[in-house]
Parts: structure tokens; C-alpha cells; sequence
């Protein structure tokens, strides 16, 4: 293996820092063998632990090897498939986790909603800006989820996921609408402003929605082990 994703903080400044974890006492550098989970991790640490959004970096493996050696710090490749979580990894037959099930799904609704409105309207919505919405709708589903008893359900996620959507339709709307007045894009505003894209989001929310989680879930379940 010749490449690597490592997580970089601050990235081309003077107070950049690569994404360590601790473990044993000793600080370990963790890197992706692919740049898909690399950037998965990025968001989900957003997320979950309101760290600011990485930039996912490819590095030689030999040269990051060296710089471990060099700095002290252990070296821990995550693997195709998974999944970095609180110094540990979540790894197929793992205990199915609330976290990671609700984050994964809050990123993955989001994406498709925001890309179904781009092919629609053509509205381009950044990963940076993604990633702030991606966070409400995984909290409010979370909460959602444990009022209910249930939050590994296969019922419970997808009713959680479907009822935080409804809930901020609203709210993504006018984030939207903020979003494309600080890009100064009024022929976009126009179109943004129509009646067209609350529409899109409720009918998204519903059959649309409903098919998609469970595409996700099964993916989840492939991925970890688990049988939601």
C-alpha cells in the first residue's frame, strides 16, 4: 500500500495537527486506507464530538511512517469498511451503536436530500455546509429515537431519521436561503424561494425516504455485522 488518507487540522497553517487518538497512553496517528471512510470520519467528528471539519490529506505511507517514528506517536491503519469511534473500532459482530447507526443515516439523508435539490434547482451546497446540517438532524433523530425506547429498531431509525427531516423542513429551508444569499446568487435565491423545494423535501421525507433508509440500513448491516 503506497497511499494513505491521514486527517489534518488547520491544514496549511502554522497550527496544523494531524488526528490522533489516544490509546494505552500513547498517542496514535490514525490514517484511512481509503479516502471515502477518511472523509466519512472528518463529518462524523463534527458531528458527534464538535471538532472542526478536517481536511482529509493522501500521504505517502513510507513518509508517514517515518513521521510517526520521528515524533513518537504509534500508527494505526483503519481499514476499508471501518470504523473509527471513541479510540476504538467498530468492526463486524461489534454491539450495534446508537452513534454510529444515527450519524452514518443523518449524513447520508442529508446528502441525497441536498443533492436531490441541486439536480433539481441547481443549488451546489459544499461538504463544509453539509456537515452543520448533517449535526441537527442526527441530534434531533437521536432524541427522537430514545424518547421512543427503542433507538436500534429498524422502525424506530427510520421513523427518527423521516420525523427530524419533517420537523427542520422549515429550518432547511431557510438555511438554504441563507446559504444562497452569502453566495450573493439572486437568480438561485429565486428559484430557492419557490415553492418547488418545500415540496421536494416533503416528498422526499416520505416514500422516497422510506426506500433510501432502508437501502442505508442494509448497507450498515453489511458493513458491521449487524442485523437491524
Amino acid at each position: 500500500m503506497n497511499k494513505v488518507y491521514a486527517l489534518l487540522f488547520n491544514a496549511g497553517t502554522n497550527n496544523e495537527g494531524i488526528y490522533t487518538i489516544s490509546q494505552n497512553r500513547n498517542d496514535t496517528v490514525i490514517v484511512f486506507e481509503t479516502v471515502a471512510d477518511a472523509r466519512h470520519h472528518a463529518k462524523l467528528l463534527v458531528e458527534t464530538d464538535n471538532f472542526p471539519l478536517a481536511t482529509v490529506e493522501a500521504m505517502n505511507t513510507n513518509d508517514i511512517c517515518e513521521f510517526c517514528d520521528n515524533a513518537g506517536y504509534e500508527i494505526q491503519l483503519v481499514e476499508a469498511g471501518r470504523y473509527v469511534k471513541e479510540n476504538t473500532l467498530a468492526t463486524k459482530g461489534s454491539t450495534p451503536d446508537p452513534n454510529v447507526i444515527y450519524s452514518v443515516l443523518a449524513d447520508d439523508a442529508v446528502d441525497y436530500l441536498l443533492n436531490q435539490l441541486q439536480d433539481k434547482f441547481g443549488i451546489t451546497i459544499p461538504g463544509s455546509e453539509r456537515s452543520g446540517l448533517s449535526k441537527i438532524v442526527f441530534g434531533t433523530a437521536m432524541e427522537l429515537a430514545f424518547q421512543q425506547g427503542q433507538p436500534i429498531a429498524r422502525t424506530i431509525i427510520k421513523s427518527s431519521i423521516r420525523q427530524a427531516i419533517a420537523i427542520l423542513t422549515d429550518d432547511i429551508v431557510v438555511w438554504l436561503t441563507n446559504f444562497v444569499v452569502r453566495a450573493n446568487d439572486e437568480d438561485a435565491l429565486a428559484t430557492l424561494m419557490h415553492w418547488g423545494v418545500k415540496s421536494t423535501i416533503k416528498i422526499f421525507r416520505t416514500v422516497m425516504l422510506e426506500i433510501y433508509l432502508d437501502e442505508q440500513i442494509d448497507k450498515i448491516n453489511a458493513r458491521f455485522g449487524w442485523n437491524l
